[in-house]
C-alpha cells in the first residue's frame, strides 16, 4: 500500500507500465490486485526473480567469502534436495529489460531465474571449490507444507491455470509456463 502515491504519479505522467517493488515469495499478485482496486486500471508487470545466489551462500570456516555473505542465518529447508530457482543479482537488470520490452508480459506476473539447483548442490560445489567442509543446519518443511512428511515435493502434481500464464503446483507455488 505504500506504493499508492507512486501509482498515482505513474497514471498522471502516462507511464505505460508499472513494475512494483515486489520483494516477496512467488505468489498470486493479491497485493497488486488490492492496489489496482484503489488506483484504477493500471498496466503492470510483476517480476519475480527467485532466490538470489548472493543471499544463499553459506559461510566458509576460513571466512574467505564473508564479503559476499548476506549475513542471514542460512538454514537448509528439508533435506536440501528440492530444486529451487536461483538468480545471480547481476542478471536481474538484463531480465527486467527483456521482460518490459515484451508486450506479452503486460498485466502479467513473470518468473525468471538464472539456474535451477538444490541447496545441497550449492554447498557441495562450494566445498569442492574451497576444499573446506561447511556445517549444515536444517529446518523442517513440515510447518510450511504439511504434506511434506508424506509426499516428495519433487512428485507434486502440476496443472496449468487457465486464468494466468502460470503453472500451479498443488502446493500453491506458481511458476511461469514456458
Amino acid at each position: 500500500m505504500r506504493q499508492i502515491s507512486l501509482t498515482n504519479a505513474v497514471k498522471v505522467t502516462g507511464v505505460k507500465r508499472f513494475v512494483p517493488c515486489f520483494f516477496a515469495p512467488v505468489a498470486t499478485p493479491k497485493g497488486l490486485v488490492d492496489l489496482r482496486g484503489k488506483v484504477g486500471n493500471l498496466p503492470y508487470t510483476i517480476i519475480d526473480v527467485g532466490w538470489w545466489f548472493q543471499f544463499s551462500l553459506p559461510n566458509l570456516p576460513s571466512v574467505r567469502i564473508d564479503y559476499a555473505h548476506s549475513g542471514l542465518d542460512i538454514r537448509i529447508p528439508g533435506d536440501g534436495n528440492v530444486s529451487s530457482s536461483f538468480t545471480d543479482n547481476r542478471d536481474i537488470g538484463k531480465f527486467v529489460a527483456r521482460i518490459i520490452a515484451d508486450p506479452r508480459t503486460l498485466n502479467q506476473q513473470v518468473f525468471v531465474y538464472s539456474e535451477m539447483t538444490t541447496v545441497t548442490k550449492i554447498y557441495g560445489l562450494l566445498e569442492k571449490i574451497s576444499n573446506e567442509k561447511i556445517s549444515r543446519r536444517y529446518i523442517s518443511t513440515v510447518p510450511f507444507c504439511p504434506s511434506s512428511s508424506t509426499k516428495n515435493p519433487a512428485n507434486t502434481s502440476v496443472s496449468r491455470s487457465p486464468e494466468t500464464n502460470f503453472l500451479r503446483a498443488s502446493t500453491s507455488v506458481e511458476i511461469l509456463a514456458t
